[in-house]
């Protein structure tokens, strides 16, 4: 697939949605309260889910910048961490880092390298992802989106 395909379908994912929701949309809204909410212990927030889309964005761009994928123990600390504080403020702060990890991928998609070949992973990776978060919205009888 050609970046500018790419970009549209990453640009649309954020902006409008590709099969449901906004990405954008489905977070903006969110209390911190909400987004650490679980609906079990061993299942994982938004929050957590947010984190994890963020970490693997920033593993495939250290890729196309030619460094090495994570190693196991920064993929112990970074993917799916806990909250250290649920607060409004530090959500504000983790939907900035999520919009700015937006903001890269799609940079890097004028550029072509190897990591560019994984960037359609990311797409199905992350709506995949919007889904399970559209879902924990609905679990906390949240508004749908529209």
């Amino acid at each position: 697939m050609d970046a500018p395909t790419l970009l549209a379908l990453w640009n649309e994912g954020w902006n409008s949605g590709l099969w449901a929701g906004a990405w954008s949309k489905t977070v903006e809204t969110l209390t911190a309260q909400q987004a650490a909410w679980k609906p079990a212990t061993q299942r994982k927030s938004i929050w957590q889910i947010i984190e994890h889309m963020i970490f693997w964005r920033e593993v495939i761009l250290r890729r196309a910048a030619g460094e090495t994928g994570p190693a196991d123990d920064e993929i112990a600390r970074r993917n799916f961490p806990e909250p250290s504080a649920v607060t409004d403020g530090a959500f504000r702060l983790l939907l900035d880092r999520f919009k700015a990890s937006q903001d890269a991928i799609a940079a890097h998609l004028g550029k072509s390298g190897p990591a560019t070949d994984k960037i359609p992973y990311v797409i199905a990776h992350d709506a995949y992802h919007m889904g399970q978060i559209a879902y924990l919205r609905a679990m906390q009888n949240l508004a749908p989106l529209e």
